[in-house]
């Protein structure tokens, strides 16, 4: 989980960048849509992993439901959203539905198998993902600089994943080492 937000958190920062070398002229605004759209492919990551556990146990009900249930949400969320907000509410609406999914998931999965998730976490990375998100449709040097901090905050909101991480190069590192001193 971890690795998706960062990335996606990065590809929000860089999001503007992006548009203006791969999108012509006509279709830069569309620039706009891209960090919720991002927000919801996360969501939609994250609860297709949660969602291979029901493959796992042969209880692809719950698969079914959870997905209706996301589905109805982004219908409803649609139609209150668009007429007001346009383009952007339906990006809202489509990562309030693939959160919907995923939360209907975990919660469902960790009552069927024994799952360490943090959710304190989890709810801390999100949290300050969607706000960075919400950050990143507004222009402005404060904007980039609070959405640096925040980006920061999620890298390093995974202590024991950044160690672990750590831990691997090194070991990584040594091997390659002692491959080197073989060979010499």
């Amino acid at each position: 989980m971890y690795l998706c937000v960062v990335v996606c958190a990065a590809l929000v920062i860089l999001n503007r960048g992006i548009c203006t070398i791969l999108l012509q002229e006509d279709f830069y605004k569309a620039w706009r849509y891209v960090p919720f759209l991002l927000l919801a492919a996360t969501f939609g990551c994250i609860g297709t992993y949660f969602g291979t556990f029901y493959n796992a146990i042969k209880n692809n009900k719950m698969l079914m439901i959870s997905t209706v249930m996301g589905a109805i949400t982004n219908l409803v969320l649609n139609f209150v959203l668009i007429p007001r907000y346009g383009g952007i509410g339906a990006a809202i609406a489509t990562a309030i539905c693939y959160l919907v999914i995923l939360i209907i998931r975990m919660v469902d999965i960790k009552k069927k198998i024994e799952l360490e998730i943090n959710y304190r976490r989890f709810i801390l990375q999100f949290v300050v993902l969607s706000v960075l998100v919400v950050l990143e449709c507004y222009e402005g040097i404060a904007i980039m600089v609070c959405s640096l901090l925040l980006f920061i905050l999620i890298c390093c909101s995974d202590i024991e994943m950044i160690s672990r991480g750590k831990k691997a190069v090194c070991s990584l590192v040594l091997v390659f080492k002692e491959r080197k001193m073989k060979s010499v």
